[in-house]
């Protein structure tokens, strides 16, 4: 989402023009894909749960397979971020508020605002659980928003 949706909030561009177009696509996309998966939506690059030895998250580039550039697309990997869904308040702000909303009672919303992420990927999740709540925040994704 990061890179559909981030030159648009330093530049204006008509919804008829192909970035206005592609950042609209994209979030319609990624709202068909998760849905049909039961998951809230918001695929971005982001921190995931996987620590390292410093206890530190790690972080890679996530997306939705259809709108990625690479060959390897991760299908496997769910993981979403709720900064992904402020970036597309502007251009859906009802679907953005309430993919928000259910993060927020999924238990994203801490005392310094939302999570960094929820990762919803099977094999690092606990067992039992459905999904693990990547409990980091990062001032460049909430200066975003």
């Amino acid at each position: 989402m990061f890179e559909y949706l981030m030159p648009q909030l330093m530049m204006r561009e008509p919804a008829t023009t192909l970035l206005g177009q592609s950042g609209r696509i994209a979030i319609d996309h990624q709202i068909r894909y998760a849905g049909k998966h039961g998951l809230p939506w918001g695929i971005s690059e982001c921190g995931y749960s996987l620590l390292d030895g410093a206890q530190n998250y790690a972080y890679h580039a996530f997306g939705a397979p259809e709108l990625s550039l690479r060959s390897n697309k991760g299908a496997e990997d769910w993981v979403i971020t709720p900064y992904a869904t402020f970036l597309a308040l502007l251009w859906r702000p009802q679907a953005a508020f309430d993919n928000l909303k259910r993060l927020e009672k999924m238990g994203m919303l801490g005392r310094y605002g939302f999570f960094e992420a929820v990762d919803f990927t099977e094999r690092r999740v606990e067992v039992g659980r459905t999904y693990s709540i990547v409990r980091s925040y990062m001032a460049h994704h909430h200066a975003c928003h």
